[in-house]
């Protein structure tokens, strides 16, 4: 009882003292999105930035006001094509947090959690039918590379890794008659838990992707427009005691996107922009700007096939 009692203590002054926990929101989750030349290898990088403005609850030692927190992440990415149908994915991010506004500057920059995932396509796109259905599942494992150290004073969104073995799975499912077609995306991630009892919240996304093929001579421009949706559930501090929750921790968040890709034979060049048009992060007290990605890619391959646009 004694034990018990000091726990909620503790956990009562961190929600009181520590009101920084209501700093910004996670970064963009990784999307592998529109992906032709399905059997050659790749290599590549995407980078993503997100703007929050987070402001601190009153009753607390903080100036009520607002911060402004910038999260710039790139994705260092492969595809090796193993097979027709598998394949395998691997991923090493840098993420890059600054913070400013009420409280002094701060920044903190690093390597994050490394991750691999295997590829199966389950149905392939047949470009010989007028209407091509594509379905793809992904499974795998993001590694603890990123350094993280759990901190009221250091908000779990920005430090560069989450400590813990993550499960990854995915699916994407594609289907395009002549010129449109469209792209969903659905992914999860379960966390694993620290030596020291944390529990980083689950999350998840789902997109959707209305795009247009135009074709120029062997290259073709991929204009698009789509919704996104992910959800965070709140951090467990000790889930020796899961019934409590980290305050100001997990939410949901749907955006608006645009986006145009260019694919040659070589290379692929994208951008996507995104504005949030429904959020509730940080039980209220963190709102998404806008946020954008780039990506490049340089393919390669072992053997010539005939390419599909998933």
């Amino acid at each position: 009882m004694t034990r018990l009692f000091f726990v909620v203590a503790l956990v009562h002054l961190s929600l009181v003292t520590r009101a920084c926990d209501a700093c910004g929101c996670a970064p963009a989750m990784t999307s592998w999105g529109i992906l032709p030349n399905q059997f050659m290898n790749f290599a590549g990088f995407q980078p993503s930035y997100r703007l929050f403005h987070s402001t601190h609850p009153p009753g607390t030692d903080f100036t009520p006001g607002t911060n402004r927190e910038h999260f710039i992440r790139v994705d260092f990415n492969a595809r090796i094509a193993l097979h027709r149908k598998w394949q395998l994915l691997l991923s090493a991010p840098y993420r890059h947090t600054a913070v400013s506004g009420l409280t002094a500057p701060m920044r903190y920059s690093g390597v994050g959690d490394i991750s691999g995932q295997i590829s199966f396509l389950v149905m392939e796109p047949d470009e010989s039918k007028k209407v091509r259905h594509g379905l793809q599942l992904t499974t795998g494992v993001e590694f603890p590379t990123g350094r993280f150290e759990f901190s009221h004073d250091t908000p779990t969104m920005f430090q560069q890794g989450s400590g813990t073995y993550d499960f990854l799975a995915g699916m994407q499912y594609s289907v395009r008659a002549g010129k449109i077609g469209m792209l969903t995306e659905a992914s999860i991630r379960r966390n694993g838990v620290t030596r020291d009892h944390f529990h980083p919240g689950n999350s998840g996304q789902a997109l959707v992707r209305l795009f247009y093929v135009h074709r120029h001579a062997t290259s073709r421009w991929l204009p698009s427009l789509g919704m996104s949706y992910e959800a965070w559930d709140p951090d467990i501090p000790d889930m020796r005691f899961p019934m409590f929750r980290a305050a100001y921790t997990g939410g949901t968040l749907m955006n608006a996107t645009c986006g145009l890709d260019l694919f040659t034979p070589r290379f692929a060049i994208g951008l996507e922009y995104q504005i949030p048009v429904n959020q509730h992060i940080g039980d209220g007290w963190s709102d998404l700007v806008h946020g954008g990605r780039a990506r490049i890619l340089f393919f390669f391959n072992s053997k010539p096939r005939k390419n599909t646009l998933q």
